[in-house]
């Protein structure tokens, strides 16, 4: 499996932050320690509160409730595959602000 979907991205995430299995653990199904480190810190870089959760799903729309969460909890833009002098350039702004 070389393309994650967003669902699957935030699963193997939140299946590390709890502790279940180990970024090592994954790498026998083809999922790099480092990619699965980095989901899981962006995951809880975004300190989604429980309160949230319940409000998003009150509204009875499952799949908008669905779209809503994962949006909280992960940027989108953080999983695409980016050229990599956009990254480069992207260090460099944070190292200057």
């Amino acid at each position: 499996m070389k393309n994650y979907t967003k669902v699957q991205r935030i699963a193997i995430a939140i299946l590390i932050v709890t502790e279940a299995v180990s970024s090592e653990e994954l790498e026998s199904i083809g999922i790099k320690k480092s990619q699965a480190d980095a989901w899981a810190k962006h995951l809880l870089d975004k300190q989604i509160s429980f309160q949230d959760a319940m409000d998003i799903f009150q509204n009875r729309d499952t799949d908008a409730s669905i779209n809503h969460l994962l949006a909280l909890c992960i940027d989108q833009r953080f999983f695409t595959k980016r050229p990599k002098h956009d990254e480069e350039a992207q260090g460099e702004q944070k190292k200057q602000g």
